[in-house]
């Protein structure tokens, strides 16, 4: 199933774009995200954590108060809600259209939905679209690759 999606410019760095897709998944699994937990599931330490988090509270992205639970705010939830939607549109490519294992996908999509604009992005969703519409072209296309 391809997912339908809304691209606009978020207006914030990749790594900045990578904290909010933690928090958000955090909340959704834990309902709270920690510092701890974001450095935990990025990889990074905790300083960082707080420079960032600082960084995207100034930008109005996240709730965050020392020594507290970090959220998202509406604007960084709707930030965290296209980011995601992109991530899934490129993995659902590499996947459905290349052919790629899931984790591959995944892993690849991680990099690169930072690189596309939203020109490309909606290019990419209409050529999803396409494909799921004429199941034909895809089958066939997915007959040949495997060649």
């Amino acid at each position: 199933m391809f997912i339908v999606a809304v691209f606009n410019s978020s207006g914030i760095s990749a790594s900045q774009e990578d904290y909010l897709l933690a928090i958000r998944r955090l909340t959704e699994s834990d309902r709270v995200a920690r510092s701890k937990d974001i450095a935990d599931a990025l990889g990074v330490t905790a300083s960082s954590v707080t420079s960032a988090i600082q960084q995207l509270h100034a930008s109005g992205h996240v709730h965050y108060d020392r020594y507290s639970y970090i959220t998202l705010t509406d604007q960084g939830e709707r930030v965290a809600s296209q980011l995601l939607r992109r991530h899934r549109l490129i993995q659902d490519f590499l996947t459905e259209v290349l052919g790629m294992p899931r984790y591959d996908a995944h892993a690849n999509a991680c990099r690169i939905e930072h690189a596309l604009g939203p020109e490309v992005c909606g290019r990419l969703e209409e050529l999803m679209q396409f494909l799921e519409d004429d199941q034909t072209l895809l089958n066939e296309w997915k007959r040949k690759r495997k060649k």
